[in-house]
């Protein structure tokens, strides 16, 4: 079985842990940061565990700070993990035009997660017309 092609944008408080936990079930993980951040995510990523009160190192992912590297990389999911306020700034709507995009020429499935107040997810399989 191909183990599945997962992007996601944004490696925060909610990216990073989501990562780590579908790379734990076999996952290959890309994280699309903004630009000047990829140095700060190329070291090791450590969650702290309450299941057993220890530091978990995550370095199985890899980063890309342009969604011009994008074009042509097939991925089952993508999933963005920006919250209400990125997503509004000049750079955000910016990014997800692009990643628009990039996701009508691929088949895969987008999960949007937006935090505001409060957590909302909506996934759907994009289906646009020819």
């Amino acid at each position: 079985m191909n183990k599945p092609n997962i992007l996601i944008v944004g490696a925060g408080a909610v990216g990073v842990p989501l990562g780590y936990h579908l790379s734990l079930s076999g996952a290959d993980i890309t994280y699309l940061v903004r630009e000047g951040r990829k140095a700060k995510l190329n070291s090791p990523q450590q969650l702290y565990c309450y299941d057993d009160a220890t530091l978990k190192s995550f370095t199985d992912f890899s980063v890309i700070d342009n969604v011009a590297e994008l074009v042509g990389k097939q991925f089952q999911f993508i999933i963005v993990t920006l919250d209400g306020h990125s997503s509004r700034t000049t750079e955000g709507t910016a990014t997800l035009r692009k990643l628009g995009e990039v996701a009508q020429a691929s088949k895969a499935s987008v999960i949007m997660c937006g935090c505001e107040y409060q957590v909302f997810i909506v996934a759907f399989k994009p289906d646009f017309p020819s």
